[in-house]
């Protein structure tokens, strides 16, 4: 399944690949719009990275923090995916 963001420049949502770990600018591309992401905050007391929605108009919201803060989101990246989904048996045999 690919990875959804939304195309600014002709309002729609296109597919896109993005490596693991690879944290997207907001500048250039933004999440599908109430998915949670992985944000990347340049905040006065240092940067933090927080999973929140970025809300249209509205701007982001954090799980972790109360209240938006307009502007501080600078990157994201999509959640990975949860354990267990793609474990892969590592090492020798367990038995």
């Amino acid at each position: 399944m690919k990875n959804l963001t939304y195309d600014n420049e002709n309002a729609r949502c296109v597919p896109y690949d993005s490596p693991p770990n690879e944290w997207l600018s907001v500048e250039e591309k933004l999440p599908v719009e109430a998915k949670k992401v992985l944000c990347f905050l340049a905040l006065g007391g240092g940067p933090m990275v927080e999973t929140g929605y970025y809300m249209g108009d509205e701007g982001w919201y954090y799980t972790g923090i109360e209240a938006p803060h307009h502007g501080a989101v600078t990157h994201w990246m999509p959640l990975p995916e949860p354990p267990g989904r793609n474990e892969k048996k590592r090492g020798g045999d367990a038995g």
